[in-house]
């Protein structure tokens, strides 16, 4: 499977930054509680497929061109990029929740900073209460267990995938993704409708095994790309690829904008629609969205800003 280099070796994809845009706005949207937004939480569901291919393109970037995995070199960069801002974010906070949460609240909110500094924000929220409880709202480090989400999947990944490569060159990446993602849906069938675990919800929430389908959409995209770069003249590939953009978008409006009073639709179900939205938008780069609506310099600023904006958003929403 020759055909993951073009997308590895692609030095920066501008629309991506403006897909980050949409995915951090529309989180801020359902915080504030903006109309319209309900379902605006699955920006972080956008994320994780961003994360999936950025991070899986990185590592296989890697093993190409170097012949092996440069694992200092990937978590070196990986906390320079994420420790820095989250470690002045949880200090500035920590000043505002002495001054502002009681006793209670203060030993509750250590635990949280702790967590968040290891990067088990999800499973310390997760032994507290659900994302959507009231209680959430006095709770200025909950939007925090994504980045936990994050940092896990980092740990496991890349060596998941240098070993995939090592013994399967190019068609680990194949093999690897689509076993990783089929485990985690049936891990999710297993635990939704299992009744062993009664806070099931909860735990399919937060906990990072649930959420490895969203990071292998994501990594679908890097085997994906270029298999619809080979077929069909120049025209052709420009048409389907603006059908995907439109496709992309309209998936992603649709699931964050689903009004809460039609159902309750599974939060999974919900999430795999968000990132084939977001996948639909990074397949296609030369997309009329991609080159407008995406590659705006306000998109794209917003883009780039889009880790502070979400450190930042919540604990300023809770002061």
């Amino acid at each position: 499977m020759e055909n993951v280099s073009t997308a590895s070796n692609t030095s920066y994809w501008h629309h991506i930054d403006g897909l980050r845009a949409f995915a951090v706005l529309v989180v801020l949207f359902f915080h504030f509680n903006t109309p319209g937004f309900a379902n605006g939480y699955l920006g972080v569901d956008i994320f994780f497929a961003i994360s999936g291919f950025l991070v899986t393109r990185l590592i296989l970037k890697d093993l190409k061109v170097h012949g092996k995995m440069r694992y200092k070199r990937f978590f070196k960069r990986r906390v320079r990029r994420l420790f820095p801002a989250l470690a002045v974010t949880c200090i500035i906070t920590t000043i505002f929740a002495y001054a502002m949460l009681s006793p209670e609240r203060l030993a509750t909110y250590g635990r949280s900073v702790a967590s968040a500094i290891i990067s088990v924000a999800n499973v310390n929220f997760w032994a507290e209460s659900g994302y959507f409880d009231t209680a959430s709202e006095t709770k200025p480090l909950l939007h925090t267990w994504s980045l936990s989400v994050e940092e896990q999947f980092y740990l496991f990944w890349p060596v998941s995938l240098t070993i995939a490569y090592k013994y399967w060159s190019d068609r680990g990446l194949a093999i690897l993704t689509f076993s990783a993602f089929f485990l985690s849906i049936g891990l999710i069938a297993i635990w939704k409708f299992g009744n062993f675990d009664p806070r099931s919800e909860s735990t399919i929430f937060y906990w990072m095994p649930f959420r490895v389908y969203e990071f292998m959409l994501g990594a679908m995209a890097l085997i994906l790309y270029d298999l619809l770069q080979t077929g069909g003249t120049e025209k052709v590939q420009q048409r389907v690829q603006n059908i995907l953009g439109f496709a992309g978008l309209g998936f992603m409006l649709a699931v964050v904008m689903t009004p809460a009073s039609i159902g309750d639709v599974p939060g999974p179900i919900l999430g795999f629609f968000a990132c084939l939205g977001a996948v639909c938008i990074i397949l296609s780069p030369h997309s009329w969205i991609a080159k407008t609506m995406f590659s705006w310099k306000l998109s794209r600023w917003i883009g780039r800003s889009s880790y502070s904006l979400y450190l930042v958003h919540w604990p300023i929403w809770i002061f």
